[in-house]
């Protein structure tokens, strides 16, 4: 009996690594092939993590965890349509399953595309119970899934009589093709023309056979578009010669409302001769404001890019991503920015807010806030749910969304808060750029091509916002430092042939800043700009409610003021009393004190810009300075001119209070470490020194109170939009009040 059992189990090990599957009844083995197996996460809080629930043939059941690893989370997390796994839970973390435990020993290598094709034991055959219920947690971020895209195929017979395709059991594989428009004389970025795909190394054309406006809408979503036009086939300019001369697909049939071009359904054909029509595919795209000269510039009054549009012209944005048409997704409702939630966020929606947004469909979709760092503000949309045809991504029915009226009774915090990667346009034009002599991949001088010429760029004048720029084209992320004459990457052999470089922080190239010109550099030797990249950065964001609630005005004695004169934490015409005198005993200053709360709701800690080392002791107060200013306070008249100002040295940096789950980790006492951990906040009250605006010389009237963190962006940031606030102030002499605090960009 115990060599029997051994030759069992020596001969399932066999069959299983070679993919046969076995079940086993009553002592027999019978082969047993699922027709159909899906995969589903039951009971976690979102949609990327729980209890792995499958359903085989129509009969549901479980997974048990034995013997499982990271391999097999990755498999199950890929044909979930994830891109990868990111933790597993024996049983107990989620509630027990039901039904029949159908996989046992499950052992993937991880290079599997379903978990039907990893070693594991008999289908049905287990000795767990529903206590051992596998569970998983997905990376949040998803693509399509490839691997389920249904896709009819059918190859020519390779007689040239032959009108129509015979159809093949054979698939061809349609991963990650890429598309693009064949014209001439069009402006840039390519928005009409005939449709080609690339396949077996060459362009090739699509036989125009029932290709319609929804084929054409999906073409121009891949291709960074929001919209299909009408066209004619007479309207296109293009040689004849490219209509079809290589022909691949015919057929195609879109909905209208996938990402790609290779979600729809389409069949292959080998021969010209085999297209009915004798014509090429055609589509014309709704070019927005993607528009260049032939130059690679944007036209005068037009916006090239949307990042200054998005904000003024629709009421949904992505913020805080490294690249162009990425980051987290905000809505705005009631005047207010919020965000949306995660759950159940899926490629539909996301294409509905990027053509929303002006931009073409989705690529890639997150269902966290680990990317992109946590919004403020409401979590306006819980469980949305496109059909992927709307207009707007306020269309789109959604849990907790009642008559137009938001609600933000969701159980959904901004830790799950969605992101988006879209389609945009392929640009011409941009300046061929490169990091050199870096000991790492993500940091080096920065040089730049112009006609044939390699050369080096200024480091006069170079700050963040364009080392930001040169990091996003190289592809690098976010920019952390921008290096000032970086001789030790060497370069003293290379040519500076650009300098003056100003950029605004969201150009796609460094030749779309302003700079001097390719004929009239201005550097001193040696200042080589260079940079260190980063995908991770911290955001910091100032809690505007506080600010607005505990505003107040006290008349303070200036004796007691001493150590915040020390700090210039006053108005200059206090420096005009002399101390001792009488005026300066019975002087008062008139301060508007107000609380902040200074969030970090990056990806990564805040740190002081210089070490520790270099922070200046402060003997009036018994603390450091670790940086020159942190924020700074002023209120502006309607003309926009200062009259009165503030500032708060960081004379402490510190995890006040933190987030559930986020642990504090700098503190200022005993010359600790300074800082600001992510999802925790900084926070100064209103009874602390230099927490005030002095305003005894500002006459009474209406202004706008202004508080900017970080104001010389002596740190990096992910995004820099959200670091000023402003209020609407009133002082009428003896009383103020502060209302309507909005960010500044939001204004």
């Amino acid at each position: 009996m115990f060599i029997g059992r051994i030759l069992c189990r020596c001969l399932y090990l066999l069959t299983s690594f070679v993919g046969s599957k076995l079940l086993i009844v009553s002592g027999q083995e019978t082969n047993y092939e699922p027709q159909k197996v899906e995969l589903k996460l039951r009971d976690g809080r979102t949609n990327f993590e729980g209890r792995v629930d499958i359903l085989v043939d129509g009969v549901h059941g479980t997974i048990c965890d034995d013997y499982w690893k990271d391999a097999s989370t990755d498999v199950v997390c890929r044909q979930l349509g994830f891109s990868g796994g990111e933790a597993y839970y024996y049983g107990g973390h989620f509630p027990r399953g039901t039904g029949k435990i159908w996989l046992d020993s499950l052992r993937c290598l991880g290079n599997e595309t379903k978990i039907q094709d990893c070693p594991h034991e008999p289908w049905g055959d287990s000795d767990c119970t529903h206590d051992e219920d596998i569970g998983v947690r997905c990376k949040s971020s998803k693509t399509p899934n490839w691997n389920s895209v249904q896709i009819d195929v059918t190859y020519g017979s390779g007689q040239e009589n032959q009108d129509t395709p015979q159809p093949t059991t054979e698939p061809i594989p349609l991963r990650d093709i890429k598309v693009r428009l064949r014209g001439k004389n069009t402006p840039h970025p390519k928005s009409e023309g005939y449709v080609e795909v690339y396949h077996n190394n060459k362009w090739t054309s699509i036989c125009a056979d029932s290709w319609d406006l929804d084929d054409s809408r999906v073409v121009c979503g891949q291709l960074g578009f929001s919209q299909a036009l009408p066209i004619k086939y007479s309207e296109v300019r293009v040689s004849s010669k490219h209509r079809l001369y290589h022909v691949f697909l015919t057929n195609v049939s879109c909905v209208g409302i996938e990402s790609t071009l290779q979600e729809c359904k389409c069949y292959a054909i080998s021969s010209a001769k085999m297209c009915k029509s004798k014509m090429a595919a055609v589509a014309r795209c709704e070019r927005g404001n993607f528009v260049e000269d032939a130059r690679g510039k944007r036209k005068s009054g037009e916006a090239a890019y949307l990042s200054d549009e998005i904000s003024k012209n629709t009421a949904v944005r992505v913020r805080s991503g490294a690249s162009f048409g990425r980051g987290r997704i905000e809505v705005l409702y009631n005047g207010i920015w919020g965000t949306i939630c995660g759950d159940r966020w899926d490629m539909r929606a996301a294409n509905v807010a990027c053509r929303e947004m002006g931009f073409g469909t989705a690529k890639e979709i997150f269902l966290s806030a680990k990317e992109f760092g946590e919004g403020s503000g409401p979590v306006w949309l819980d469980q949305v749910t496109c059909h992927g045809d709307e207009s707007s991504i306020m269309d789109c029915p959604v849990h907790n969304w009642t008559d137009g009226h938001a609600s933000t009774s969701s159980f959904c915090i901004h830790a799950y808060d969605a992101g988006v990667a879209c389609h945009i346009p392929e640009q011409r034009g941009k300046l061929k750029i490169r990091a050199v002599g870096g000991r790492l991949d993500m940091e080096g001088r920065i040089e730049v091509q112009h006609g044939r010429k390699w050369g080096s760029v200024c480091s006069e004048g170079w700050d963040i916002h364009a080392a930001g720029v040169a990091c996003r084209q190289l592809g690098l992320g976010f920019a952390i430092q921008n290096l000032q004459e970086v001789t030790y990457f060497g370069g003293l052999n290379v040519p500076i042939i650009m300098s003056g470089v100003k950029c605004r922080g969201d150009e796609l190239s460094l030749n779309q800043c302003k700079h001097d010109g390719w004929n009239n550099v201005k550097c001193r030797d040696y200042a080589i700009a260079g940079v260190v990249c980063t995908h991770k950065l911290p955001d910091l964001v100032a809690d505007i409610r506080l600010i607005e609630s505990s505003a107040y005005l006290e008349d303070r004695p200036l004796p007691m003021l001493q150590c915040a004169m020390e700090e210039h934490c006053v108005s200059s015409s206090a420096y005009d009393i002399i101390p001792g005198s009488r005026d300066y005993a019975y002087g008062r200053r008139r301060l508007l004190r107000f609380s902040s709360s200074i969030y970090n709701r990056g990806t990564t800690d805040f740190r002081p810009d210089v070490h520790k080392s270099f922070w200046e002791w402060h003997q009036c107060h018994q603390h450091h300075h670790s940086m020159e200013v942190f924020a700074s306070y002023d209120i502006v008249d309607s003309d926009g001119n200062k009259t009165a100002e503030g500032h708060k040295a960081s004379f402490c940096l510190e995890d006040s209070h933190c987030d559930p789950g986020v642990s504090q980790r700098y503190k200022c006492e005993n010359y600790g470490d300074q800082g600001i951990s992510v999802n925790c906040a900084d926070e100064y009250k209103h009874s602390i020194d230099c927490q005030w605006i002095d305003i005894t010389d500002m006459p009474h009237g209406n202004y706008l109170f202004r508080l900017h963190v970080n104001p010389q962006f002596r740190v990096a940031e992910s995004d820099f939009k959200n670091n000023e606030v402003i209020c609407n102030l009133s002082f009428n002499g003896y009383q103020a009040e502060m209302w309507q605090c909005r960010f500044a960009e939001d204004d």
